[in-house]
């Protein structure tokens, strides 16, 4: 038997809402006390027809509304109750073993420390943009280190090793370095500062080209890049292919050594500056070239000069590109005011 509101009823006379409200709100709370779930108790059988006069009829509504609202307020009572541990125990992630109270305890450092790997962390795009960046890099440049050596080494005899460091002598240096009369403390401080000249005179023609870009001047511009190229490819590879010639005897007349010179340097030219219509490799076979036959001169000077000059070109280099007067900087900032 059960009392609801201080007057006794039959269990039988229940009706079907309130046992189920009474079972609903006993489950909630015996769920929220002992964190168990409860046993499934059998539905409750629905309560039989009345049979009587009105009087009774209306009895029995009364003391039903009396019984849900009774069970009404108990039902929210246990809510409030369990409303209110929820809100007094700290919440737990789902399957993450990390709390979501404000980030704080280990678990929340571990998430953020997670977050920070994550935003600082290279994509996989970036690491493949960096590899293939590199080896677009490095197969040409090992490639010319590789045909200067060779070129150097193979297209030279003593002969002409003495004739070309007499003509770059002549051409290049202020002052004279390797006599027998000079000792290696003269023979360096002469050799740095024939070095000091030339890169002078190069870091002087590349601040020559910024102005050139800066001020718009793109025909000069690129009629002087154009008239380089074509004197590099035609004049200096005529002296490679020369010394080529002498070296290993070979046989070709005038004309045909003019001839072959000329369509060298007129279709390098075209494959640089043009590319409409060129393959890809005959415009890099020609850039390589173009760098195997400078190094080529260059190899010409005397060791004392050969040394000062890689020195005073690697801290030229430095300087052109790193600081903010360099040459190079500021035509790097141009081109990307433009973009």
């Amino acid at each position: 038997m059960s009392s609801t509101g201080g007057s006794y009823l039959p269990p039988t006379l229940y009706p079907a809402a309130s046992t189920s409200t009474n079972t609903n709100t006993n489950t909630s709370t015996n769920t929220t006390s002992t964190g168990k779930m409860p046993s499934s108790s059998p539905p409750a059988a629905p309560p039989p027809p009345l049979v009587g006069n009105g009087s009774g009829s209306s009895d029995y509504q009364a003391v039903s509304r009396e019984s849900l609202s009774s069970n009404g307020s108990s039902a929210s009572a246990g809510a409030a109750a369990a409303a209110a541990a929820a809100a007094a125990a700290p919440t737990v992630g789902l399957n993450t073993g990390t709390s979501n109270d404000g980030g704080g305890g280990p678990g929340g450092e571990g998430a953020a420390a997670a977050d920070g790997e994550q935003d600082s962390g290279m994509s996989l795009t970036e690491l493949l943009y960096g590899t293939s960046s590199y080896h677009a890099v490095a197969k040409p440049v090992g490639l010319t280190m590789i045909l200067a050596a060779l070129a150097t080494v193979y297209i030279n005899d003593d002969a002409t090793l003495a004739a070309g460091e007499e003509q770059l002598a002549q051409a290049y240096t202020v002052f004279s370095v390797g006599g027998e009369d000079q000792t290696a403390a003269q023979n360096a401080s002469l050799s740095l500062l024939n070095a000091l000249i030339i890169c002078s005179a190069i870091g002087l023609m590349t601040f020559g080209i910024v102005l050139l870009y800066k001020y718009r001047c793109m025909k000069c511009l690129i009629g002087y890049m154009i008239f380089s190229s074509t004197m590099l490819l035609g004049f200096l590879g005529g002296v490679v292919f020369d010394t080529a010639v002498e070296v290993y005897r070979l046989t070709i007349d005038q004309f045909s050594f003019y001839f072959t010179i000329w369509n060298f340097a007129v279709v390098g030219t075209i494959s640089i500056f043009y590319q409409r219509g060129i393959p890809t490799k005959v415009t890099q076979g020609y850039l390589i070239a173009t760098s195997v036959i400078l190094a080529w001169q260059l190899a010409h000077f005397n060791e004392w000069t050969a040394w000062a000059l890689l020195i005073m070109l690697a801290l030229y280099d430095l300087c052109a590109v790193l600081t903010p007067c360099g040459p190079l900087k500021l035509l790097v900032n141009e081109f990307q005011a433009d973009d």
